[in-house]
C-alpha cells in the first residue's frame, strides 16, 4: 500500500472536514452575534449558548489546521519485518474472530477514519490504548487489549 497516496487521501479528508467546520463556525459565530440572540430576560440564554458553540466551532477549527499542518509535514517511511511500529506504521491487525483490521499510527488525527484501497483504515494515536499496545510491537506479535471488562488479542499480520 503507497503510504504517500495514504497520506494525500487522509489530508483530502482533512481539508473536506475543515470547509465543513469553517462553515459551521462562520454560521455559529453569526448566530451568536445576530441580535435576536441578545437576551429578552435574565433567563434567556440563546446568546450565551450561541457564543459556547461559535468558541468550540473554532477550537476544533484550530484542531483541525494543526492537523492538517502535521500530515503535510509528514515524511511516510516503508517498515520491515525487523522494524518495530513506530510513528507512521500502516498496521494490519486480526482480532480472535479472524476481523482484519488497519491501523495507521499518527501524530494527531486520532479516531479518524477513511476508505483507501477498499480498506478502511483508522488513524490512531500512540496515547489511544491500541496505539499504546501496538508501540515498538512487531509483525507476527500478540497483543492484549482491555474492551469491556474483556481482553481481546490482536495479531499483528503485518507493518508496512
Amino acid at each position: 500500500m503507497d503510504k504517500w497516496k495514504l497520506l494525500d487521501a487522509i489530508l483530502l479528508q482533512l481539508h473536506e472536514n475543515r470547509d465543513v467546520l469553517l462553515r459551521s463556525a462562520e454560521a455559529a459565530f453569526q448566530a451568536a452575534t445576530h441580535e435576536e440572540s441578545i437576551a429578552e430576560n435574565k433567563y434567556d440564554t440563546r446568546g450565551l449558548e450561541a457564543s459556547y458553540l461559535a468558541a468550540g466551532q473554532s477550537k476544533r477549527l484550530a484542531d483541525v489546521a494543526q492537523d492538517i499542518d502535521i500530515f503535510t509535514r509528514m515524511k511516510p517511511r516503508d517498515f520491515g519485518k525487523e522494524d518495530a511500529i513506530s510513528l507512521g506504521a500502516l498496521v494490519e491487525v486480526m482480532d480472535e474472530q479472524e476481523v482484519r483490521q488497519w491501523f495507521f499510527l499518527a501524530p494527531r488525527a486520532g479516531g479518524f477514519k477513511l476508505e483507501y484501497a477498499q480498506r478502511n483504515v483508522s488513524i490512531i494515536t500512540p496515547r489511544s490504548p491500541l496505539g499504546e499496545q501496538l508501540m515498538g510491537a512487531y509483525a507476527g506479535d500478540i497483543i492484549e487489549l482491555r474492551k469491556r471488562n474483556k481482553i481481546v488479542e490482536y495479531e499483528i499480520l503485518s507493518v508496512v
